[in-house]
């Protein structure tokens, strides 16, 4: 038996092989102990700029997952993460003092438990719609006055376990039921 590669799969796998996803975030300096396994991806290139304060973080194929503790207590203060991501697992982004500024695009999925526990600086945020899963701890310890929520939400958690110190709300149409205790 002779086995023959057909062209369109040897293409699609040099395709596959090409894709890169990439973070950009600001922090004084390189956060250093980053690792493949908080990503489920190989990082190719993490660079810095030391004028600007802003580093990429280039991965090899696809970005679905920030993993547990990735950003864990570092000094950013803004990231961006490409629209490939669906889940930020726990405590992600715990600690993250002067995290000020995160845009959680139209495609996330899950925001786990303490994913952004303890991040003070942000006072806005804003849920896609596709956010299905949100845990009542997700935003712990954070000071969010205004929360935006997506249309795809039946049932949003108990809203003030999940944002204490909201003063405003605005909800899209489509959420039939906010819970109460």
């Amino acid at each position: 038996i002779t086995l023959i590669v057909v062209a369109p799969f040897s293409s699609l796998a040099a395709k596959r092989d090409k894709q890169r996803s990439t973070i950009t975030y600001s922090a004084p300096e390189k956060l250093k102990g980053l690792n493949d396994e908080m990503f489920g991806c190989k990082i190719l290139s993490h660079k810095y700029d030391k004028d600007s304060g802003i580093s990429t973080i280039t991965f090899k194929g696809k970005l679905t997952t920030i993993g547990a503790r990735a950003f864990h207590h570092s000094d950013i203060s803004a990231i961006e993460l490409p629209k490939s991501v669906t889940t930020i697992g726990e405590e992600a982004f715990a600690g993250c003092i002067n995290l000020q500024s995160i845009t959680l695009h139209e495609g996330i999925t899950t925001i786990s438990r303490k994913a952004f526990d303890g991040c003070v600086g942000i006072t806005t945020v804003s849920l896609p719609s596709s956010v299905t899963t949100l845990d009542k701890e997700a935003f712990r310890g954070c000071n969010i006055k205004t929360v935006a929520i997506g249309k795809v939400f039946n049932t949003i958690p108990i809203l003030y376990e999940v944002f204490p110190n909201v003063t405003t709300l605005n909800l899209q149409p489509g959420i039939k039921e906010i819970k109460s205790n």
